[in-house]
């Protein structure tokens, strides 16, 4: 479904530049962003390269002739993640994926993330399941281990099999069942054998797109509003 055309014109009027280097992470959202903004893009006449997270990604910027570049050759200058939950502090959870691990390595790499959410999934405390890519080899002993933290189970495809990221990894989907520290809750999941990355992003995102009808710009490093009250 595409997303609303005012999402796409003011990601594209305020963080779009000709001859950027971008990249999204491997959500479905991010697919159907890539295709706007790209032909966004070729009305403005930019050219933008893609550091591609997942074939799909990669499949699609060829489609539209847009420049493919490698994270091991480029700096990318901006990452776009779409956030199923995002605090007013900016850390957030991104569910819908098919690598964490790329997802935080793009997001590690840029020089600022844009996370865009829904307005009403800014809450001031996040809540509620968090994958974790979790390693094929002992994936059963680290849904054990991961089920201390709630109710914890493998995320199928829709055969009915355990579902298989871009990296070759399991995921795991896991309810909290408490309220934790987040710095805490981070170590302590990563801590578990088998465990790669978690859907938990802290410290990720520098700036904030909240849409629900308008939409809400907020920035810590430019000059958008700061993340605003409840």
């Amino acid at each position: 479904m595409p997303l609303d055309e005012r999402i796409i014109e003011a990601i594209a009027e305020r963080y779009i530049q000709d001859g950027m280097i971008l990249a999204v992470g491997t959500g479905p959202q991010n697919i159907t962003f890539l295709r706007q903004m790209a032909l966004k893009a070729q009305e403005k006449n930019y050219k933008i390269s893609l550091v591609p997270t997942s074939v799909k990604l990669a499949e699609v910027a060829s489609s539209l002739k847009m420049k493919i570049s490698s994270i091991n050759d480029t700096d990318i200058d901006l990452s776009i993640e779409f956030a199923d939950i995002i605090d007013k502090n900016f850390n957030f959870i991104s569910r819908l994926t098919t690598s964490l691990v790329r997802d935080k390595m793009v997001g590690q790499s840029a020089a600022e993330m844009l996370v865009v959410a829904k307005e009403s999934n800014y809450v001031k405390r996040l809540y509620g399941s968090i994958p974790y890519e979790v390693d094929v080899f002992g994936a059963e002993h680290s849904l054990v281990r991961l089920d201390q933290f709630g109710k914890a189970a493998f995320r199928l495809n829709k055969n009915g099999e355990k579902y298989v990221t871009e990296t070759g990894n399991y995921v795991v989907d896991v309810d909290i069942d408490k309220v934790y520290d987040l710095e805490d809750l981070e170590y302590e999941t990563k801590e578990v054998p088998g465990v790669i990355e978690s859907g938990l992003f802290i410290d990720y995102a520098d700036r904030v797109l909240l849409y629900n009808g308008k939409i809400h710009l907020m920035s810590r490093i430019g000059p958008e509003l700061k993340a605003k009250d409840e």
